[in-house]
């Protein structure tokens, strides 16, 4: 990252700022940082008394996050990742490498910066749209090879359907094994994901070839439409999802840097109860 993107981040979030050529960049962006500067502290107030206070992730704007990662990264689309990882070494984030060409990447730099994994349970309830309130979607069943008998949950959104069984089968809902006391500590948290991850890889090796952000995103629609089946909800004889499909697609994460982020968006917004049912928000409460 250049001077100039650090020193606008620095600024606009009140930290001190002590890198080479700093105070030329500050007095060429000043006015524009302000601006920003401003606003987010009207976003924060409107959080704040709304009595919800954000993780620091959430409140980095898309233009900042931008200027980290932005860039075309399409000669690596069809590359393996590893390949990437090789290449560039301890530095690669690949949320940050490939931000310019999976929208679903965004923020995980952010939460990289920052050093905080802390997400509000509400938002990752609705972040997709759709939300219907707690527990008035329909409730579904999964037929899935492998998952307990009855696995069910409410559709209270149209994400729902792969979300759930998707949490689920990689274990990350409160009550199959995290420790969520953990998500705030952030190395903690981070290697607890890389353990997971040598835990996907010992039970599916996964070749190199498999693993390529194309692939990631070209069948994530094919992922969503077998997890409709796997609920019930696709067209007569259509195929359902099966655990490996989804490890695969968690997996691409761990070569890309961090498993870490979809444990805590799994686990704070979902829970195994008795009866294999995967409750949500206040269903979940301690």
């Amino acid at each position: 990252m250049c001077a100039r993107t650090m020193v606008g981040l620095c600024m606009f979030l009140g930290f001190a700022c002590n890198f080479a050529g700093a105070s030329s960049c500050m007095e060429e962006e000043a006015p524009a940082v302000s601006l920003l500067q401003s606003a987010f502290s009207k976003d924060l107030n409107n959080l704040t008394s709304a009595g919800r206070f954000p993780p620091m992730a959430e409140l980095l704007p898309v233009p900042f996050e931008a200027a980290m990662c932005a860039a075309d990264r399409s000669a690596d689309l069809n590359r393996p990742v590893q390949q990437i990882r090789n290449e560039i070494g301890a530095t690669f984030d690949g949320f940050c490498h490939f931000w310019s060409h999976v929208p679903w990447f965004h923020g995980t730099p952010s939460i990289h910066f920052f050093k905080n994994y802390v997400q509000d349970t509400n938002a990752t309830l609705q972040m997709f749209g759709g939300y219907l309130g707690l527990n008035k979607g329909q409730l579904v069943t999964y037929n899935i090879d492998g998952a307990p008998p009855g696995l069910k949950s409410h559709l209270d959104a149209p994400n729902y359907a792969y979300d759930d069984p998707y949490c689920w089968s990689l274990g990350f809902l409160k009550n199959q094994g995290l420790d969520g006391n953990l998500i705030s500590n952030y190395e903690a948290w981070k290697a607890i994901g890389q353990e997971e991850c040598r835990k996907i890889q010992a039970e599916y090796n996964f070749t190199d070839e498999e693993m390529t952000v194309a692939d990631h995103v070209d069948y994530n629609p094919t992922i969503n439409a077998k997890s409709k089946c796997a609920a019930g909800l696709g067209p007569a004889g259509c195929t359902p999802v099966t655990i490996r499909e989804y490890k695969k697609h968690a997996y691409l994460k761990c070569l890309l840097g961090d498993e870490s982020p979809e444990m805590t968006y799994c686990y704070m917004r979902g829970c195994l109860l008795p009866g294999n049912y995967i409750g949500h928000g206040s269903d979940c409460a301690d």
